[in-house]
């Protein structure tokens, strides 16, 4: 950990993101205790916490917010506007000096104000999150004779006392043992009750408890717990924000239809995954399964979809899973798919997954079926113009429609057909009218496929006759992984490696025909 005794040099090399800062008082803590008193309790917490989290460790703020000891000399306060805006100023450098963390250890006497604006800040989901603590409620008090009497002990009493004896203070003056000047209602005194009467209108000494009960061994008891607690308690809400710092958390989302409105947003979750897909993707499937596209709203706005392409006697292709990631730790993507499933419950369903977002699929059901490589290439050296290759034409739909449902198991022409408008200068099909090539040009590259073919080496033919067409632009392709010599023949055209993918079924019977099945139409189409 690094505090105010260290150098600047010290902080730059500090690596932590953690800051905490002791918000003390300067208020009177009747004749026994000194008015720096909730600020020595504040430290000492504030540094056990610090060293715990190897954090960094700012001096204490000694006067801060004690209207309600107003009346009694020696009690400084800020106003409430005052200490907000010291608060936001704090937050603010914290921010610039890339801490995500800042913790507030204060007494009592700051909590509505303090909760307010740390909730005003965090409810922004600005980069720093605000952590107000304090020890006071995280005491047992149990063994405190206060307690066993049924005593109201919130200000300088049995407990404050006890703790600051315990830190090795020395009393004032003797406290108190009678409590007959304390004004005692019918129902007892909350620290509720200081938003409408000041503490000397409970008590003029100026304490509320039982101060002539402390000693040190009980302070001991009370500061040992406090600090566990506290640090048990940072350490689980630490926890929590580091998995999502959304001051919402998952409330407000909400699932509904997609239109040709949310397109933007639509694009930017594509942008911002690094995705291929263009508009007129979006716009082909809103036209084609427009009650199968759904997403997950925000504030009016798109941040999660998953689509359901419905293929006629065939299965439900789910694709488009997207999350904005600053909702990636919710259930996001099982929450749209489990719709899906509700819509298309009697159907079989299948999709590519990541290895990452496997374990989502498996637990809605869906099972491997097998493994798929996605190889780029980047530009590089042509490869040899292939013999027995032709251009494909939109009249040879037919044809290659057949084959692709003998190897996909179903038949798609809708989606081959519009392959072949949109990119047909890069459509090929085998002389021997055994196989064929089709691509679609993306956002980001060209993804090749589907691709079917007899034999590797005439998958490879093909894939060379796209190569030269596309004059070495960037090229993805999709491949079945039991294609291992396929793969190498890839490889030798300069095609790398770069991630795979798994396809996954639920309710599914039969699976695709690999042997001629080369290359997959992508992860949206199958």
């Amino acid at each position: 950990m690094v505090d105010y005794k260290n150098s600047s040099p010290d902080w730059q090399r500090h690596s932590g993101d953690v800051l905490v800062l002791p918000l003390g008082t300067l208020e009177q803590h009747g004749k026994h205790l000194p008015l720096n008193t909730v600020t020595i309790s504040s430290e000492r917490i504030a540094r056990a916490v610090a060293e715990h989290f190897q954090a960094a460790l700012l001096p204490a703020l000694p006067i801060s917010n004690s209207i309600v000891h107003t009346g009694f000399r020696g009690t400084f306060s800020f106003s409430p506007e005052t200490l907000t805006r010291m608060i936001r100023d704090l937050a603010d450098e914290a921010e610039r000096q890339h801490f995500r963390y800042l913790v507030i250890i204060s007494g009592d006497s700051n909590v509505g104000l303090l909760d307010a604006v740390c909730c005003d800040i965090n409810r922004n989901d600005r980069k720093i999150k605000l952590l107000p603590v304090y020890p006071n409620s995280f005491a047992d008090r149990s063994a405190l004779t206060s307690t066993r009497k049924k005593i109201t002990d919130f200000h300088a009493g049995e407990a404050d006392t006890s703790r600051f004896l315990d830190a090795g203070g020395m009393l004032l003056a003797q406290p108190e043992m009678d409590r007959s000047d304390i004004t005692r209602p019918k129902i007892p005194w909350t620290p509720s009750d200081l938003a409408i009467f000041g503490i000397g209108n409970m008590n003029a000494p100026g304490y509320v408890g039982m101060p002539g009960e402390a000693n040190g061994s009980k302070g001991r008891a009370l500061n040992a717990g406090i600090t566990e607690s506290v640090i048990a308690y940072l350490e689980s809400r630490l926890a929590m924000l580091r998995r999502s710092n959304r001051y919402a958390g998952p409330g407000g989302l909400s699932v509904r239809l997609i239109t040709p409105l949310d397109m933007p947003e639509l694009m930017r979750l594509v942008e911002t995954a690094r995705w291929n897909q263009q508009e007129k993707d979006w716009e082909f499937l809103l036209d084609t399964c427009p009650e199968g596209c759904l997403g997950v709203a925000y504030q009016g706005k798109i941040i999660g979809t998953a689509v359901a392409l419905d293929y006629p006697n065939g299965p439900v292709w789910i694709n488009m899973a997207l999350v904005d990631p600053e909702f990636q730790s919710y259930s996001v993507t099982s929450d749209l798919v489990e719709d899906l499933m509700r819509r298309f419950h009697d159907r079989p369903l299948r999709l590519d997954s990541t290895p990452q977002a496997s374990s989502i699929y498996r637990k809605l059901g869906f099972r491997p079926e097998f493994e798929i490589m996605r190889l780029v290439r980047s530009g590089g050296p042509l490869p040899p113009a292939p013999t027995g290759v032709l251009r494909a034409a939109l009249q040879d739909l037919p044809d290659l429609a057949e084959q692709d449902a003998e190897g996909f198991i179903c038949e798609r022409s809708f989606v081959l057909e519009r392959l072949m408008r949109e990119d047909h200068d890069c459509a090929f099909k085998l002389e021997s009218a055994d196989g064929f090539l089709l691509s679609r040009k993306g956002l980001r590259y060209r993804q090749l496929g589907p691709v079917y073919a007899p034999d590797d080496q005439k998958a490879a033919d093909l894939v060379a006759a796209a190569i030269r067409t596309c004059n070495g632009g960037e090229l993805v392709i999709d491949v079945p992984k039991v294609h291992t010599e396929f793969i190498e023949l890839l490889r030798h055209m300069g095609f790398i490696a770069q991630r795979g993918f798994l396809r996954m079924g639920k309710n599914t019977l039969v699976s695709e025909k690999k042997t001629h099945y080369y290359a997959t139409v992508g992860p949206e189409f199958g």
